[in-house]
């Protein structure tokens, strides 16, 4: 540990071994894959054990890749629409907000039943986009207009 000031800082350094087999040319070929990772933070080993510690690296890694994964192939995040800093930033930020709503929306709402019906998260980003298109918006006020609900008194 080191001090900073009041506060500690755990600095936590793995290397990790992996050993991967795969198929090249009809033969196995086994392979080592060497890894160095570090993760610092403040909070106390009392709170957070070094295993605990090492399991929150790995799957914040696990979520960063995921995420920008996603949002490159099915979020258009990898395409420039503008070129302008100002425009890519409120880009960048508005399709994040977005990301994180929707995903909010499908895990943490969305009951297992209807998660089930619509198969995955794209699927919904899919309806809804297709519910703000002009063609859909129209279709709805039309049949809104012809079959008006009914008035309460």
């Amino acid at each position: 540990m080191l001090a900073c000031g009041l506060t500690l800082l755990r600095v936590l350094h793995t290397e990790e071994a992996h050993h991967k087999r795969k198929r090249v040319a009809g033969q196995w070929v086994e392979k080592t894959e060497k890894q160095s990772w570090w993760w610092a933070t403040t909070i106390p080993e009392k709170q957070l054990s070094t295993h605990q510690l090492w399991q929150a690296g790995h799957k914040r890694w696990d979520i960063e890749n995921g995420n920008f994964n996603t949002l490159g192939r099915d979020w258009s995040l990898n395409h420039c629409f503008k070129h302008d800093p100002i425009a890519i930033t409120n880009f960048v930020l508005t399709l994040f907000i977005t990301f994180v709503l929707v995903q909010s929306f499908y895990y943490r709402n969305l009951k297992p039943q209807m998660r089930a019906l619509f198969g995955t998260l794209i699927s919904i980003t899919d309806e809804l986009y297709a519910s703000l298109s002009e063609n859909s918006f129209h279709t709805s006020s039309a049949e809104f207009l012809a079959n008006p609900p009914p008035q309460s008194v």
